[in-house]
């Protein structure tokens, strides 16, 4: 079974991060962090249980096993493969699973092509400002030679009210 979210979907909604647009696959499960999205689970197992890919090629998270989802930004990613049924040709040490990463080529768009976002936001409790900014330029020359870049910046200065009452 696989499951495949395109740029496309990443694009309707506002997640900054790979760990917010998996959340929208069947079978996920999100862990958060003070409300943002981080770790990723497979059919319920542990994190460690899932591995992951960037174009086919196994890496090892920031963390080890643990990978950390919220470090990967949403604007580099073409589209994101989730493995949840172990086959034979899956690494041995994808127990629950594999998430492929597939980034952004410039031949997805042949010739030269811009795209920028930014998306301000404002948090009540601590009365900070958010935003959100990428700007993506790749060009291509001819059918063998391609060049895609990618500069992203997320901002997110949130307070944690963790104001406890008890007798």
């Amino acid at each position: 079974v696989i499951n495949v979210v395109a740029s496309d979907a990443v694009g309707k909604f506002p997640d900054q991060n790979a760990a917010a647009a998996l959340s929208r696959v069947p079978g996920v499960a999100i862990q958060r962090d003070q409300g943002q999205a981080r770790y990723v689970n497979l059919r319920g197992a542990p994190q460690r249980w899932t591995t992951l890919a960037f174009d086919d090629v196994n890496v090892i998270g920031s963390e080890g096993r643990v990978v950390r989802f919220d470090e990967i930004p949403a604007p580099v990613i073409q589209s994101i493969e989730v493995v949840k049924a172990v086959t034979p040709d899956l690494p041995a040490e994808s127990v629950a699973g594999r998430i492929n990463v597939v980034t952004a080529s410039a031949f997805d768009r042949p010739g030269f092509h811009i795209s920028a976002e930014g998306a301000p936001g404002f948090f009540e409790l601590g009365g900070n400002l958010q935003y959100n900014a990428f700007v993506q330029a790749s060009n291509t020359w001819g059918d063998q030679f391609g060049l895609t870049a990618t500069v992203t910046r997320y901002s997110r200065n949130q307070v944690t009210d963790n104001i406890e009452s008890a007798y």
